[in-house]
């Protein structure tokens, strides 16, 4: 091979080196400090608080089960409870426990402190409804289960 040959070839191979090399190094930190994520825990799905509908106006629940429907993204959720007014929460998980407030709160609201059940199935919810700013309310413990609909357990 020819001297103009080979410094073709060594600049190839430079190039390729510094435009190959340096992606693949990182994403393989990227992998590496990704090994101890772990996903949040799934709550999103419709959830069947047990016992009767909580005795605080403004939320009426006409005498329906109450029904807390979650929807879910990461860290984040939103859940409706089904009253009349259908109350939108902010809520957040960590772990196994979830908090939240109603969107926008101000005077009589809704809040939710839960914990996922331990038997690790996550199908059962137990915690609490509390009503900041709702004069003549209490606190509410709850329990919840997944609802079943016809197509199966979501």
């Amino acid at each position: 091979m020819s001297s103009v040959t080979l410094r073709r070839f060594a600049r190839a191979v430079a190039i390729y080196s510094l435009l190959v090399v340096p992606p693949a190094v990182g994403l393989l930190a990227i992998l590496h400090c990704g090994d101890d994520l772990r996903p949040p825990r799934s709550i999103g799905g419709d959830w069947l608080v047990s016992g009767s509908a909580p005795a605080c106006r403004p939320f009426d629940f006409g005498g329906h089960p109450v029904m807390l429907g979650i929807s879910q993204s990461g860290l984040r959720a939103v859940g409706k409870l089904s009253d009349t007014s259908h109350a939108a929460l902010s809520l957040e998980i960590e772990g196994a426990t979830i908090t939240g407030e109603q969107d926008g709160a101000s005077g009589c609201h809704v809040a939710l402190a839960a914990q996922l059940a331990a038997n690790g199935s996550g199908s059962e919810l137990v915690g609490v409804l509390r009503w900041p700013g709702c004069g003549g309310c209490v606190d509410q413990p709850f329990r919840a289960s997944r609802a079943l609909h016809a197509g199966g357990a979501r």
